[in-house]
């Protein structure tokens, strides 16, 4: 059975970063999935502001276990697209431009992003915190 794909967004990171126990649950539930990031949720990630020292290693160990996905020409020119018809912020725009480059499902606790999914198809955004 082919694994699904998944583009962790830097809300749910942060999340599971937190320990609370739906965004661990959550993420154990994919463990047998291939599991992304964009290159700007590992830099959001790592630039929080309030990050302490141990959990700036904590975010490292977590990012270990993801692959990093870098920007390219065509998420470039997605992301210019997506923030042009949807009014997102640039990093916003660049990881849903990464997930629809990627063909992933974008795991998120963005309500924009899901609002944008029900009427843009090539766009497809979970929300965990509600399915838990």
């Amino acid at each position: 059975m082919p694994k699904a794909v998944y583009l962790l967004d830097t809300n749910f990171l942060i999340s599971v970063l937190s320990e609370e126990p739906w965004a661990k649950a959550y993420l154990g539930g994919l463990e047998n999935d291939l599991l992304f990031i964009s290159v700007i949720t590992e830099m959001e990630f790592l630039s929080y502001p309030r990050l302490t020292p141990d959990e700036e290693r904590r975010a490292r160990q977590i990012l270990h276990q993801l692959t990093t996905v870098d920007m390219n020409e065509p998420v470039k020119q997605l992301s210019i697209n997506i923030r042009r018809s949807f009014h997102l912020k640039l990093p916003d725009a660049i990881i849903a431009a990464t997930a629809v480059y990627m063909g992933a499902t974008l795991v998120s606790n963005d309500t924009r992003l899901l609002n944008i999914s029900q009427v843009w198809p090539d766009l497809s955004v979970i929300k965990p915190q509600a399915e838990i």
